[in-house]
Order: C-alpha cells, then structure tokens, then sequence
C-alpha cells in the first residue's frame, strides 16, 4: 500500500470537512462507542504491547516505551486505497507532539474488531521494529454471534405464519400528520431534496418503544451517497413527533429535538444501520 497517498487522501478529506484541527479534537460518541478502548498484541499476556483509542488520544504501549497521540479524528469515509477491503471499518488520525501523524486502522473479521498501525515514518519510528507489523485486538469483545436457527415447527402443525413486512420509510410521507411534524423538525435541512423525498434506498420499517411510547422506526438514504448522507427517524402518531439523526453531506446533527433516552436509542439504531458492518 502506498502509505503516504494513503494518508494524504484521508487526511484531506478530514480536513476538508472538518476544519483546522484544534487542541482540544476528540472522536464522536459513535465512533467512540464501536471502536473505544484498549487493543492487546496477544490476549493470553496482559503485558503485551498494546493500543488504546481514548476519546482524546490514541495511545502505544510496549513495557515503558510510549506513544500518545492527541487531536483524534476518525476518517470513516475516505478510504483512500482500503476502497475494497471488505473488512476495513475506518481509519482513526492522530498527531504526535512533533508533528507528525500517527494512525490507527481498524478493521473487522469473524473476531470482531482489530487494529494495525500506520503513520509518518517520524511516528512510526517512534514504535519498536517488532510492534509495528503486529494485530491489536479488543480482548474482552465478544465475537459476533451466529444467527440462530429456526426451531422446527411440531410434526402435525402448520407452522406460524410469518408477520406481514412494513413498508420503507417513503410511505411515511402519504401520512399528512408526519408530513407536517417531519417537515417542522427538519427545519434548515427541509432545502435537501433527498430528506423531504426520502426516495433513496430503504429497508423495511419496524417499532420501537422507549419509556412507554411506540415509534415507527425508519431508515433512509440519498441516492448513490448513502454513506454521507442518511438518517434514522422514530415517529410517535400518538404524540404527533419525530425524531431523528441526520447525517448530511457527513455533518451529524439530531432534529426534533429528542429527549435523552430517545436520542441514545437513536444513535444506536443509527450506527446499526449505516455503520455496522458497512
């Protein structure tokens, strides 16, 4: 792989939509909550060289040897030559107090999630020779489950019949009542064509209930960017509101301003939809 392109094409990219990098950048909570927390080179030994992704640093660890990284950014769209590497997840930036960058690239197999080591050769030959090739992985991580099979159905009796699939989230907008709560908690966002059409891809919609209200929960995307630009939206005819997480042109923002347990449950069925395995 050509490192320095590489990281040239991410780190611009980041920049880009970013801005200039301040003291005090830390990863989002998304990112932090799928990808946070401490790697080990061999989980059988607790002493071995090992990575941690903190909210506010990236940190190498071998014995007493230390490298620490601060401005943390993740570059989860921008791929650069990992553009078909199914397992490749994102690519976490860091800088080191001289400058130089020094980067974690996380990606996933049956395992789970691991980590392998990249940078500027500055960074990089601050890494002891023999830690720099290895595999980091999140040892108290569960490997993901296998789907459990369907039990069989009882000799003699007709196996149930299976629930009626819901419409995707277009459907929502034939409802005058979400059609007017949606369009008011958009708000600036209503001048993109993707999100008042919703007309992009979309998966079937299901329920939810959180603190004793039932949702309607949908998932949308525009068309050929669904990366950069998709939401996740819980609507409550009940209570005439929607809520939702929007990611525009890769700018995250929530409308409708949703109560606490909401805009937690949000995120986590946001991440499970456009992050989760993508």
């Amino acid at each position: 792989m050509n490192v320095t392109r590489w990281m040239m094409v991410a780190t611009l990219a980041v920049l880009a939509t970013s801005g200039p990098a301040r003291a005090d950048e830390k990863l989002d909570t998304d990112t932090m909550q799928a990808f946070g927390g401490t790697y080990l080179s061999d989980c059988k030994n607790n002493a071995s060289p090992r990575v941690t992704v903190f909210e506010d640093a990236l940190v190498f660890l071998a014995g007493t040897k230390r490298v620490a990284g601060k401005n943390v950014m993740s570059a989860a769209s921008f791929y650069g030559d990992n553009n078909d590497d199914p397992k490749f997840r994102t690519v976490i930036l860091s800088e080191l107090p001289d400058g130089s960058q020094f980067l974690y690239k996380v990606s996933q197999d049956e395992k789970g999630y691991y980590i392998t080591l990249d940078g500027d050769t500055k960074a990089m030959a601050q890494v002891p020779a023999t830690a720099r090739g290895l595999v980091y992985r999140r040892c108290d991580a569960a490997p993901p489950a296998a789907p459990k099979a369907a039990a069989p159905s009882p000799v003699g009796k007709a196996a149930p019949a299976a629930p009626e699939e819901m419409p995707s989230a277009p459907a929502l907008l034939g409802d005058a009542s979400f059609k007017a709560v949606y369009r008011k908690a958009l708000g600036r966002l209503a001048k993109e064509d993707w999100l008042t059409a919703l007309d992009g891809p979309s998966p079937a919609m299901t329920k939810a209930t959180i603190g004793g209200v039932e949702y309607t929960v949908a998932n949308a995307c525009k068309n050929h960017d669904c990366f950069d630009n998709n939401t996740t939206l819980f609507y409550s005819a009940a209570k005439k509101v929607v809520y939702g997480k929007v990611l525009n042109a890769g700018k995250s923002s929530l409308i409708g301003n949703p109560p606490p347990a909401v805009a937690k449950e949000l995120g986590a069925v946001w991440f499970k939809e456009w992050r989760q395995g993508k």
